[in-house]
């Protein structure tokens, strides 16, 4: 009765600010989002520059360690370009030891890698605009010299193809053969396998 009074009066006592269930500790600091704003509202704040640079470095090194690359062969570079106002990033994959698997399968390195960045932040993954490969001097590349001009036309790459069976047959069987076996037929075989595959035009082959 007294409240319905006082409130008629325009003196009711007003309510008393609710507290937070969890007690606020010393440094921390304490952001009010208003209920109507969702979640969208931590999806709004862009991500700077500088954290996105560091997010496309650590994706490279996982990417690689998660699909068995030792830690030291590569390493990545992020470099920052920016063109009419818009920021985009360039990733630069370092290779430091020579594997000429790494080169072959460059492409599907960097489609695993922006999958990943597009799973982790769709903001990087629309920044992220192209990877390049660098070896560095000491990696341990033997190919420091281009080779003859005949070496790029059809007949080779044919050749190539040729010599890439006899690697398979040869690594086929080397799994099935067992090891008394394979001694027994370098005594009857006076003359190797490598001698009588076809050389390529242009290059020497070193198995």
């Amino acid at each position: 009765m007294l409240n319905s009074l006082l409130k008629f009066l325009g003196a009711a006592p007003k309510p008393k600010p609710r507290k937070s269930s969890k007690p606020r500790e010393a440094g921390d600091s304490v952001v009010y989002i208003p209920d109507h704003a969702g979640a969208g509202a931590g999806a709004a704040r862009s991500q700077g520059p500088e954290t996105l640079r560091e997010l496309l470095r650590i994706t490279g090194r996982d990417v690689a360690r998660d699909h068995g690359i030792p830690p030291d062969w590569l390493s990545c570079e992020v470099m920052t370009m920016s063109k009419q106002g818009k920021v985009t990033f360039q990733v630069k994959v370092v290779i430091h030891h020579w594997d000429e698997q790494l080169m072959l399968f460059s492409r599907a390195f960097e489609l695993a890698y922006l999958e990943r960045l597009r799973g982790i932040s769709p903001e990087a993954a629309q920044a992220f605009r192209t990877m390049v490969w660098a070896i560095t001097e000491g990696a341990g590349c033997p190919y420091d010299k281009m080779p003859e001009n005949e070496f790029w036309s059809e007949a080779a790459r044919q050749e190539r193809e040729v010599l890439q069976k006899y690697r398979d047959v040869d690594r086929l069987l080397a799994l099935t053969k067992s090891p008394e076996h394979s001694s027994a037929q370098q005594t009857t075989e006076p003359m190797a396998l490598d001698e009588k595959r076809p050389q390529i035009a242009g290059q020497v082959i070193v198995s």
